[in-house]
């Protein structure tokens, strides 16, 4: 069966209170998360588009979010003086780890295709590569790409994995 494509707003999605920068869907596309300027990220149904959740810890503004493969956590990177990348457990919606490092606009985050590996950049021109081996509470740096000669706006690793 052939996907129809809708041609009108079925939710006004209303909680932000400034811009929205970012979007991510579930795996499952049953959530959307969502995250901007005013620091938050906010978790929404997608079929009733009811709130389901707000996600507070980030001190600026919230510029990349990605779903693990399996939907169970959510990795959100943010700005400025607080630039980290955050790693949430989506049930809870509570935070389980700050992953420090970037030392500017953490722009970009992404999951391996399976799970074990979040990657993250930004405006420091560096590509960091968390290793997450299943418990987001014990993440941590595997190593550093460096010498870009500018900013970082997506990271994204390939179907196998064996690229970034």
């Amino acid at each position: 069966m052939k996907p129809t494509l809708v041609t009108s707003a079925r939710h006004v999605l209303r909680g932000h209170t400034s811009w929205v920068y970012t979007l991510a869907f579930s795996p499952d596309g049953q959530t959307l998360a969502s995250g901007g300027w005013d620091e938050w990220i906010r978790l929404w149904d997608v079929k009733t588009g009811r709130q389901l959740a707000v996600l507070e810890g980030h001190k600026s503004e919230v510029y990349s979010l990605a779903f693990s493969p399996d939907g169970k956590t959510l990795a959100s990177g943010s700005a400025n003086n607080n630039s980290v990348v955050r790693l949430w457990d989506v049930n809870t919606a509570t935070e389980k780890n700050e992953l420090t490092g970037h030392g500017n606009v953490v722009h970009a985050v992404a999951w391996s295709p399976d799970g074990r590996w979040l990657a993250s950049g930004g405006y420091d021109r560096a590509v960091r590569i968390w290793d997450i081996d299943g418990d987001p509470t014990t993440a941590r740096l595997q190593t550093t790409l460096s010498g870009y000669k500018h900013k970082l706006y997506s990271v994204r690793f390939s179907a196998d994995a064996a690229k970034l």
